[in-house]
């Protein structure tokens, strides 16, 4: 719904999502899901790490930095 409205979307590990990302992320969770209903396990996510945090933090300034730029226009 953000996506649908221009708004900016990141994940925990700053991967940002797009109209062009998110149907195949769609997609694998809808898999993923009809995995763990037939009884089927499914790895859960990895444990966040310090290169996590610091690409987190890096697309998140990006974000900032084009925000502020579009307000100034």
């Amino acid at each position: 719904m953000c996506i649908a409205k221009g708004g900016i979307v990141v994940t925990h590990n700053g991967k940002e999502l797009t109209s062009d990302n998110i149907d195949q992320l769609l997609a694998y969770r809808f898999e993923s899901a009809k995995i763990r209903r037939a009884g089927g396990r499914t790895k859960g996510p990895k444990k966040r790490t310090e290169e996590n945090n610091l690409e987190f933090e890096y697309k998140f300034r990006q974000i900032c930095e084009r925000a502020i730029f579009h307000r100034e226009e």
